[in-house]
């Protein structure tokens, strides 16, 4: 049997996590999530089956040296491919696999820091490749990443700039740019995509799991109300939504950016990108 490939791309903070469990309500589809993350990174203690990753009878098979993120081409290529037979022998019937490791494109060169796992899948067989480009309210991203900084202890100089309106502006920008990338490299190897956004898959449910479903050719239902009740998912890294069946069971629209205090960058930015928005966010509104 011939397995799909579904690739999230987009860029972090942006709904996969969301998407991913979405696609893995149907019984053909298995998600393993951030398989980029996994391979360089190491896996993280729980997988979104429910087990502890020592107990997850997927990711016990796979335990690879944790290689880096500064690892060669070779040695990201060959932990993929053990990860992928590994899909296809434990999963023989899939029809589809989802690899939601997404994009950080700092610039249009093609490598594996930039483009994560869709160069691998890109070199292994593009014909069937199909990528889901995931497009996220910059308003909210921007809060997203902003907010993502108190987690991080840094000094006292690295902290005032982090948070400042100068990396404000460029959070923007760089909403702006890596989104230009990843459709120039989809377009330049002539991959089949769709793009969506988090907020059409929160706010336009139906219309937007009916377009995906019309592209990807996976079967499940089409429902607002749809309970996340995933049969395959193997999420071992990444958004700790993925270990709260019972708080996130539906779609729920992450709405925190909502309540801060927008200033003049935000303003700004948003006039200055309004086209791309209403074209890539808000288009199917």
């Amino acid at each position: 049997m011939t397995t799909s490939i579904i690739y999230i791309a987009g860029l972090y903070h942006s709904g996969s996590t969301l998407l991913d469990r979405l696609l893995t309500t149907s019984k053909d589809t298995i998600g393993l999530g951030e398989i980029y993350k996994l391979i360089t990174d190491g896996r993280e203690k729980y997988c979104s089956c429910g087990e502890q990753i020592d107990n997850c009878d997927f990711w016990t098979k796979f335990n690879p040296k944790v290689i880096g993120r500064n690892a060669s081409e070779d040695e990201i290529e060959e932990l993929y491919e053990d990860v992928m037979n590994l899909a296809h022998e434990y999963f023989p019937e899939a029809k589809y696999i989802v690899d939601s490791s997404k994009c950080h494109p700092i610039s249009n060169e093609y490598i594996y820091k930039n483009f994560k796992g869709l160069i691998y899948h890109t070199k292994k067989d593009a014909t069937n490749l199909k990528v889901i480009n995931l497009y996220r309210d910059p308003r909210g991203w921007v809060g997203s990443i902003q907010k993502r900084e108190k987690r991080f202890k840094r000094n006292f100089i690295k902290k005032i700039i982090h948070r400042s309106n100068l990396m404000r502006l460029v959070r923007w920008m760089q909403w702006y740019l890596m989104h230009k990338r990843i459709r120039h490299f989809l377009k330049e190897n002539n991959i089949q995509h769709i793009n969506i956004s988090y907020e059409g898959i929160c706010f336009q449910t139906e219309k937007t799991l009916k377009k995906i479903k019309e592209f990807t050719g996976i079967e499940y239902e089409i429902n607002r109300d749809l309970e996340l009740k995933t049969f395959n998912s193997h999420i071992s890294v990444g958004n700790p939504s993925r270990l709260e069946p019972g708080s996130n069971s539906h779609i729920r629209y992450d709405s925190k950016w909502l309540s801060n205090r927008f200033n003049i960058v935000d303003n700004l930015m948003f006039i200055l990108f309004n086209k791309q928005i209403k074209a890539f966010v808000y288009k199917d509104f």
